[in-house]
């Protein structure tokens, strides 16, 4: 699916530091708490969130509710002010501890609502994107098209290249939104619910996608809807969230075995990732449910809590990759008078 000669394997910017498989590009984020007031009192949208990922890896969050999911990614992409809040914790990248301002500036971030022209045609619309942030180098501009034209054909577009967007099929539309954000070819991609509304079919193929774009030495961070089990085993670590707080982190197959200990073993034929999710949902069709739910998500998270093991050691600190180009706001004034 993806193509090797426009997409390589080897990522120019990892590496692997001593010989002992640690790789980067490496993100951490240790103990996040985002924290909003309103007249309720004090809300954690997170509450002590830690967690890692490695190049190679994909890491989906899973949340009883969409807005944790969301706010983690807005953190990470430096766009948490949206939620009026007030955010502390530690971001680590490389071995770097720094802002998110910094993560983000070297992140794609894909996000539920784009507003795309819609009389534009799927090319137009990823050589609008480049050409935003072009640097004018002829040589670049040649390979700039040569990757638009690999996007298309490996995210299934080659039909409706040009089509209008707004004669798109709404996986269509999320496939090219996905598309103009790969084209920054950042180590880290954030990805904010990119299957919703698919078909199982689609689902699959995109984070099939997405797992073969890790595995060139990148990070992906999804927030995702419970999966089929088939596209769950393409996933490298999982983040399930209650409550703002993490109910389990760790690796995919994991995830059974540490839920079977602590007496909680997924049923016979059924689907994990769907299981474990209303595991961990507070019940609200009655009184008595919702203490009964509420009481067993405050033991899984304190069970976690307690067994959570240390965040991997980041190492020595090594150079971040490099800055996402930003977009020429006199090009983007020229695109819009165009």
């Amino acid at each position: 699916m993806l193509n090797d000669k426009l997409f390589p394997r080897d990522n120019p910017w990892a590496e692997e530091v001593g010989g002992v498989g640690m790789k980067t590009p490496h993100l951490q984020i240790r103990g996040l708490v985002y924290e909003t007031h309103g007249r309720g009192g004090r809300t954690h949208l997170l509450d002590g969130i830690s967690l890692e990922a490695r190049g190679g890896e994909v890491l989906a969050v899973l949340a009883t509710n969409e807005s944790e999911g969301s706010c983690l990614l807005d953190a990470l992409a430096n766009r948490h002010a949206r939620w009026g809040g007030r955010l502390r914790g530690d971001f680590i990248f490389n071995g770097n501890h720094t802002s998110p301002a910094k993560v983000a500036a070297r992140s794609a971030y894909v996000q539920q609502d784009v507003n795309f022209c819609p009389d534009m045609s799927v090319r137009q619309t990823l050589l609008l994107h480049s050409f935003f942030r072009s640097s004018g180098d002829v040589t670049r501009v040649r390979e700039v098209k040569a990757r638009i034209n690999g996007l298309i054909n490996d995210l299934g577009l080659e039909q409706v290249c040009h089509t209008r967007v707004k004669d798109l099929t709404l996986s269509e539309r999320r496939r090219l939104n996905v598309a103009c954000h790969l084209l920054l070819e950042t180590d880290v991609v954030l990805l904010d619910q990119p299957t919703r509304g698919m078909d199982i079919f689609d689902t699959f193929f995109l984070v099939e996608y997405l797992r073969q774009w890790a595995c060139r030495g990148r990070i992906v961070i999804l927030t995702i809807q419970p999966p089929t089990y088939e596209i769950f085993t393409m996933i490298s670590r999982v983040a399930l969230i209650s409550t703002g707080r993490l109910m389990y982190f760790g690796r995919r197959r994991e995830m059974l075995p540490y839920f079977a200990f602590i007496e909680y073993p997924c049923p016979a034929y059924k689907n994990p990732s769907d299981y474990y999710l209303d595991l961990v949902t507070l019940d609200d069709l009655s009184a008595e449910a919702r203490l009964e739910s509420s009481q067993r998500v405050e033991m899984l998270a304190e069970t976690f809590r307690r067994r959570q093991e240390a965040l991997s050691d980041p190492g020595p600190p090594l150079p971040l990759p490099p800055k996402v180009r930003k977009e020429n706001l006199c090009l983007q004034l020229l695109g819009l008078w165009m």
